[in-house]
């Protein structure tokens, strides 16, 4: 299997590698070549989530050969950090795109949930560490990119405080999840074709449903990572 790559690099040298053509498959390095080693073994650990939903998804074995397509330097502009707008992300959602991309999103939703059924509030709070952020934090500001993601295309997105809605940080957070992609599915051909830019940034909704996803499936590693510290006690 040969794929092509897309990595960004933050101001710090850690790079992000994603594979394009597998929304939501990506893996950090402290540099390209660490990167793309854990990439490859993203691979096959892809398909195997994408399979607990779907139990068509192939069996994937095999050497993994990467490609490094593009290469972007994630910069700040004040608070605001600008990341990529790959090549890709340029060209119009078809609607079986968009599809994918909604049915991707439901999965990365699923399984996030799966880790977040009855907590207590002790489990909630908890913190690994002083800085580190607890579960609930880590919900608040999921629901909380979800609505910044999903604003991209306006031309003057309305945010409002996630926090300040009504409801636990679950019911907030399924009911933004819920909007983002009711907002996604009756995007217009003239929406799933368009870009904007915003601080420095550009947007086109492929670019938009790509970071959702990376995004959510990042963080329900780290609440995976919380909950085990939380276990070791």
């Amino acid at each position: 299997m040969t794929y092509d790559t897309y990595l960004e690099v933050f101001p710090d040298g850690q790079v992000l590698a994603q594979i394009l053509d597998l929304p939501g498959c990506f893996a950090y390095g402290v540099s390209e070549a660490e990167a793309h080693n854990n990439l490859r073994v993203a691979v096959p650990d892809y398909y195997r989530w994408l399979s607990m939903q779907d139990a068509d998804t192939p069996t994937v074995s095999g050497e993994v050969e990467l490609n490094a397509r593009e290469r972007f330097a994630v910069t700040m502009q004040g608070l605001h950090e600008v990341r990529a707008f790959f090549t890709p992300d340029a060209a119009p959602l078809t609607e079986d795109d968009l599809g994918w991309g909604l049915a991707l999103m439901s999965y990365a939703q699923i399984d996030l949930r799966r880790y977040t059924v009855e907590l207590d509030a002790e489990t909630l709070d908890w913190q690994p560490a002083p800085e580190a952020w607890s579960i609930r934090q880590i919900i608040d500001h999921l629901a909380q990119m979800e609505i910044w993601l999903a604003t991209r295309l306006d031309t003057q997105p309305q945010v409002p405080v996630a926090t300040e809605l009504p409801g636990t940080p679950f019911e907030r957070y399924d009911k933004i999840h819920e909007r983002a992609m009711l907002r996604y599915s009756g995007a217009t051909p003239e929406q799933r074709a368009a870009i904007t830019e915003h601080t420095g940034e550009r947007w086109s909704l492929r670019k938009m449903l790509r970071r959702s996803i990376v995004h959510e499936r990042e963080h329900t590693e780290q609440i995976a990572l919380v909950l085990a510290q939380h276990a070791a006690r």
